[in-house]
């Protein structure tokens, strides 16, 4: 049976949804950024959770601003309401694992299952954190607590390639009690990733609602997979890329493309990248061994 869902707040920039059905803990997702945001389509986390008979409360924002609105307090304190005496875990992934990890005092999460989160969009907080510079531009940063925030327990999962996510998460574990779990060569949205697998499916629930979720199990069945995953090799490409190990690169993308998990856009750009790289040094070569030769 799915439990039914209906809005508990919508104002502007935020609308809330939740599906409570008993007295046990309650899942509160903070949505991610995108593209094109919006307070319409699929609120984060509510049809999975809500199909597994997991209480959940979906937090979703009109802007990427990462939570930074007037708004905000206002929701959490109906979310606060809503939840009652029942146990709250906080959940999401990048900009909704930030929101989730800095709202977890006012909203008393026993536990974060964070992905990749930021420890602060403020430049002179997170200086090595410029990657949505553009949409922070005019956001004041009136709600950002992290640093001076604290989770009793959870997990923080992130690509520890990824420098500006490491920096991240080395800022945020000085004050969170958060279990850091490493998937090299995931990329940023660590989520997604796992979600194109059924890895996720098999773990998040124990993640979630357990005190001592069987990370052992769930490192070893990423370790299973990970080969097959056209990601895991894009990453892999991108780095080697990255040093100009050509041949290297392509042999990682050759085999992101023809993997059984993930999706293979990355792959293809990078596919194209790499040819194209390859016809400019092979034509600066002819050009310089011609200039060689009429000397």
């Amino acid at each position: 049976m799915t439990l039914n869902s209906s809005i508990i707040f919508g104002g502007r920039f935020i609308r809330v949804h939740a599906a409570i059905a008993d007295m046990g803990d309650v899942v509160v997702c903070f949505d991610a950024w995108h593209h094109a945001p919006s307070l319409d389509g699929e609120p984060f986390g509510l049809q999975y959770l809500t199909s597994n008979n997991i209480n959940v409360v979906s937090v979703k924002c009109a802007r990427n601003d990462w939570y930074q609105n007037d708004e905000i307090l206002k929701a959490i304190e109906v979310i606060d309401a809503h939840c009652g005496s029942r146990g709250r875990i906080g959940y999401g992934s990048s900009m909704g694992a930030y929101a989730a990890l800095n709202f977890s005092r006012h909203l008393s999460f026993r536990r974060v299952v964070a992905f990749a989160p930021q420890f602060s969009m403020d430049q002179k907080k997170a200086p090595w954190e410029d990657r949505w510079r553009e949409d922070m531009k005019n956001v004041p940063f009136t709600f950002d607590e992290v640093e001076t925030s604290s989770t009793p327990s959870g997990i923080l999962m992130l690509d520890p390639m990824n420098v500006r996510d490491r920096l991240n998460a080395e800022k945020i574990l000085e004050t969170h009690n958060l279990r850091l779990v490493s998937l090299p060569f995931a990329g940023h949205i660590v989520l997604s990733y796992l979600g194109q697998t059924p890895i996720l499916g098999k773990h998040l629930p124990g993640m979630l609602l357990s005190g001592a979720p069987d990370i052992r199990s769930f490192i070893e069945d990423i370790r299973d997979i990970r080969s097959s995953h056209s990601t895991y090799w894009s990453q892999i490409g991108a780095a080697h890329l990255k040093r100009r190990r050509y041949e290297l690169a392509l042999d990682a993308v050759d085999r992101a493309r023809k993997a059984t998990f993930g999706e293979k856009v990355y792959a293809e750009i990078l596919m194209d990248d790499i040819a194209s790289l390859l016809r400019e040094r092979d034509r600066r070569a002819a050009f310089n061994n011609y200039s060689l030769a009429t000397k």
